[in-house]
This record gives structure tokens, C-alpha cells and sequence, in this order.
């Protein structure tokens, strides 16, 4: 029976040609297919619809409609820093007689501590209760603070002594502190209007408050110490019993407390133009606050629509990073570093460059058809399926490693003979290689999760497709980039039959080797644990400057 290679048209052309034709014309509209690609990594939406949690949120969604808002704040930010308005100015307008001037269409409204306040005092509620009250909203606890008592003034200085507090939080709590200098600043009644009562009461209110605060000598800071609370409150109970370095009887810290307000934030809620466009409106917001002198190192964000952006632009860069160096792929492109490796080591095993360049050509064009295969079935690319263009990869390459062997294996002088001959060859063992990855891929759907669902359809359909590459494409392509097999005596094959020789003669111990790394591989999944977390986004600065 003749094979796919040996049939001819009426007009004597191989199949092979019209093939590699179909291709060629068939990479544009691909080319097109990735455009049209979008991302869809809300992680609300990973849960498929019947799932009774997801029906829960969305019972809750219906009942308490809420619009999507998002949480900026910055190192040094506190309850009296005048650039939270300065930024909700820029960012919203500002309103009079009902009228909107100025600000992003893309914001729907900003509130800062400042308005809660102003509504709360107009209420007849005290500053300080008001204050109490919004705590852990929009104002928090800044730094630690304390004051040493006058014997450990006496006896030592403050250097001294805040070596010795660092010594006792890294050894008794495993915490390391960080010595910091933050004071309230002045409010400022700039952007105040005289007829604004609520706004110049809480004004008058902070600038006493501020006015008030207790001088301090040392203050500290450290990750998570307003999270982990039973570890904070034993280290503030330590320093209360800490001893003057030079004398045990007297004690070295007279008092600790936290300072209301030092630390605050901002809200941002977003309007339908912006909803649709939620990275512009995240680089809106980045570029009022930078515009203001706050850095991206300074700046942080939080909220659905930073989550999911986060990890749209995670997904890109996982591509293309044009904000890496260009000689550093490991940051710049993954994908282009996996491909350059892959290159290598292709070229190293097989000792041929025409071949190394012919397997990751179709390795390529595999992981291309695959991805373009997402947007036209109306898929999108998400975290779990960025994974999947490098699987394939993988899977092409190590089939096409196949081809390669049983041509250069094929001790055939023919060229066109010696391909086909390859190609009947690894059709069995590739058949069964790429059916039971599809297989075991396919088992996916049956998860719950919907980006690790379509990650096991896609992937399962992106292993046929590496199939018919590496079966069909690979020797299309080398019928048409003809060269005879290497001779039998030019092979150097004779380190591969000493492992295979080694294997064969230690089966037994090979079997129990394998079989102890199984069992501290299984051991070390009771370890295992997972994470969805995105802690902070912040864009290119230069391009924000540049836009």
C-alpha cells in the first residue's frame, strides 16, 4: 500500500507539496487568529456556573450589586497627606454645582479618609471616635512606636538600643524590623472652599491631632505585623520587659503604641468605559500618582480589576517582555529562551543542523496552530493555558527526534526512500506516544475548574496536532530539503548501547531506584501546597510617561 509521501496528483506533484502549500497560505490567517486573542484571567469566573460556590457569589452579586473598586495607597501615606486629594482631583474632578470638570472618563469615583470624615463630624461624631471608627478601612496603623525610658537615655544611646531590640526580634520572634522615621504630616487647606464647613472642621480636627502626637525615639516595622497579631502583641509584650543594656534593674522602653491614621488609602471605582478597559484605567491611576512624586516602588494597588490585569500581563510577558533587558531571555521571553535551548540541544543530539532547524521549525509551527486554535473557537488564553504553546514544544520535539533517528538509522542511500521508510517506522510509536498524552490531558475536563478544563481540551487537540506535524509536516519538509542518511560507520551510536547495556544488565536495581524516587516524590506531595495570590501591579513607567 502506498503511504501518504507516494501518491501523486494528475499533474505529478506529491501530497507533500500541497501540504506544505496549504501552510504556507494557512499562516497568515493564524497570524491573524493570535491578534484577535484575548485574556480572561478573572479568577471569579475559574468556577463553572452550577458550581454551588460560584452560585453563591452570584446570589451575593444579585443582592448586593457593587461596583468594582480599587485600593491605592503608598509607603508613607497617611490620614493628613494632602497628595490624596491632589490625586483624586486628578483622577475624578472636580464637582460644582452638580457638574463634573475635568478627571478620567475612565474613573467613576474617588473617596479618600478626608470625605468619611467630613460626613461622620457633620454628624456630630468627635474626631478621634471618627477616626477609631473608620479603622481598618481606609486608615490603618503605621510603624510601631516607642519611647525609651530616662535611664535608657542615661545609660545608652539610641543606636544602641535599637541593635539590641533588631537582636531580640530575629532570635526570639524570627521577625527582622526595620528602623523607619514617619511623622504626620501637616494638613494642607489649599483645596479647601470657604463655604465647605464639614471640610475646614476636619481640617481644624486633623491639624490638632496632629499637633498632639507624642515625640517618639524609635519606631519599627516589619512584614505582616498588623496581619500576624499574636506574634506582634508578645514582641510589644518583650519590649516592655526589656532591661537597660548596662543595668538590669530599670527598663528600657517607657511606652508603645501606634499612631491612628499614619498609614491610609484611597479607593477608586471604576465606570463602564473603564470596566472595559481596566489596564488603561490602572495606568491612569499609576500616572496621577506619579505625576504626584510617587514612585512604582512606592505605589500599591489591590482589587479585582488589578488581579486580573496583573495576571493578563503575567500571561504576555510570558511571551514578550519589553521591559527586560534584551540580552537577558530569561526575563525578556520563556518562550524564546525554551526555543533557543531547545535548538541547542536538538543540534547536540542529533549532529546535524538542517535536521535541528527542521524539528523546531515544526515544533513552532505546532505551537502556533495550537494557540491560534483558542481564539477562533472563542476560547481565551489564561494563566493555566499559558503553559501550553511549551508542552507542545516539548511533545514535537521528542517525536521528531523519532523521525530523525529512524532516518538516520534507515541505512537507506535513497533520500526520498529513507524518509518514508522513517516515517512508517515512528508512525506506531508516536501514534501511541501522542494518544495517551492526549488521553491523559483529555482527563482534565473532568475538572471544575474552568482554565484547567480548557487546558485539558486544548492541550488533548494541540496533541493531535503534533501528531500530524510530526508524522506528516517533518517529512514533507524533509523530501523537499533533500539529503541521504549518514553511512552506517559514521554514526557514533556506541555510548547509547553502553546505557542500554547498563540498563539491561541492572534492571533490578534500576527498577528499585525508580521506585525509591516514586516514594519520595509521593512523600513530598503531603507538602504540597497552592497559591493565588497577586500582591501588586505597576506598569512600565517610561511608557506611562511616554502615553
Amino acid at each position: 500500500m502506498k503511504s501518504f509521501f507516494e501518491y501523486r496528483d494528475r499533474w505529478g506533484h506529491g501530497l507533500s507539496l500541497w501540504l506544505i502549500t496549504g501552510i504556507a497560505f494557512l499562516i497568515p490567517v493564524m497570524g491573524w487568529s493570535l491578534k484577535c486573542i484575548r485574556m480572561d484571567n478573572e479568577v471569579t469566573g475559574w468556577l463553572p456556573a452550577e458550581d454551588p460556590q460560584a452560585k453563591i457569589l452570584h446570589w451575593c452579586q444579585d443582592l448586593f450589586p457593587s461596583q468594582d473598586r480599587i485600593l491605592v495607597s503608598w509607603d508613607d501615606c497617611s490620614v493628613t497627606d494632602s497628595r490624596l486629594q491632589k490625586i483624586a482631583q486628578r483622577l475624578h474632578g472636580i464637582e460644582k454645582n452638580g457638574v463634573r470638570e475635568g478627571g478620567s472618563p475612565l474613573i467613576h469615583n474617588v473617596s479618600i479618609p478626608e470625605d468619611v470624615l467630613k460626613r461622620m463630624l457633620s454628624e456630630g461624631i468627635a474626631f478621634d471616635v471618627a477616626l477609631d471608627q473608620i479603622q481598618g478601612l481606609l486608615v490603618g496603623n503605621g510603624p510601631l512606636c516607642l519611647k525609651l525610658t530616662d535611664a535608657a537615655r542615661e545609660r545608652t544611646n539610641t543606636q544602641r538600643v535599637s541593635r539590641e531590640i533588631s537582636d531580640l526580634a530575629r532570635s526570639k520572634f524570627g521577625i527582622e524590623v526595620q528602623l523607619v522615621e514617619r511623622t504626620l504630616p501637616e494638613p494642607s487647606d489649599k483645596h479647601l472652599e470657604l463655604e465647605d464647613e464639614p471640610a475646614w472642621l476636619v481640617y481644624e480636627a486633623s491639624r490638632d491631632y496632629v499637633k498632639n502626637q507624642t515625640a517618639t525615639d524609635v519606631q519599627l516595622s516589619w512584614p505582616r505585623m498588623h496581619i500576624d497579631h499574636d506574634v506582634t502583641n508578645r514582641f510589644v509584650t518583650a519590649l516592655s520587659e526589656m532591661k537597660v543594656p548596662d543595668n538590669p534593674n530599670e527598663t528600657c522602653i517607657e511606652k508603645t503604641w501606634f499612631v491612628r491614621g499614619s498609614m491610609a488609602a484611597m479607593t477608586v471605582s471604576l465606570s463602564e468605559l473603564g470596566e472595559v478597559d481596566q489596564k488603561s484605567a490602572i495606568d491612569t491611576i499609576f500616572a496621577a500618582a506619579l505625576a504626584e512624586g510617587i514612585s512604582s516602588d512606592e505605589l500599591h494597588m489591590g482589587g479585582r480589576p488589578v488581579a486580573a490585569t496583573s495576571l493578563n500581563r503575567a500571561v504576555i510577558q510570558a511571551g514578550w517582555n519589553k521591559t527586560a533587558p534584551a540580552w537577558n531571555l530569561y526575563h525578556r521571553s520563556p518562550l524564546l529562551l525554551s526555543f533557543a535551548i531547545s535548538l541547542f540541544l536538538t543540534y547536540f543530539m542529533l549532529k546535524s543542523l538542517r535536521l535541528a532547524i527542521l524539528v523546531q521549525s515544526v515544533s513552532v509551527l505546532c505551537s502556533f496552530v495550537a494557540v491560534a486554535f483558542v481564539p477562533a473557537t472563542g476560547g481565551s488564553m489564561n494563566m493555566v493555558l499559558v503553559v501550553m504553546p511549551t508542552l507542545l514544544m516539548v511533545i514535537t520535539t521528542s517525536g521528531a527526534i523519532h523521525i530523525c533517528n529512524y532516518w538516520k538509522t534507515s541505512n537507506i542511500d535513497d533520500a526520498k526512500k529513507s524518509v518514508i521508510h522513517a516515517a512508517r517506522m515512528a508512525w506506531w510509536p508516536c501514534f501511541l506516544a501522542s494518544g495517551t498524552t492526549a488521553i491523559g490531558l483529555a482527563s482534565l475536563v473532568v475538572s471544575s475548574l474552568i482554565p484547567v478544563r480548557d487546558f485539558g481540551i486544548y492541550a488533548s487537540i494541540g496533541c493531535i496536532i503534533s501528531f500530524l506535524c510530526v508524522l506528516y509536516v517533518l517529512p514533507s519538509l524533509m523530501l523537499y530539503w533533500p539529503q541521504r542518511p549518514p553511512r552506517p560507520e559514521h554514526i557514533d551510536n556506541h555510548k547509547w548501547y553502553r546505557l542500554g547495556q547498563f540498563l539491561f544488565r541492572s534492571w533490578g536495581r534500576t527498577c528499585l531506584v525508580n521506585l525509591a524516587l516514586t516514594g519520595l516524590c509521593l512523600w513530598g506531595m503531603f507538602y504540597f501546597r497552592t497559591e493565588t495570590k497577586v500582591i501588586r501591579y505597576f506598569p512600565d513607567e517610561s511608557q506611562v510617561m511616554q502615553d
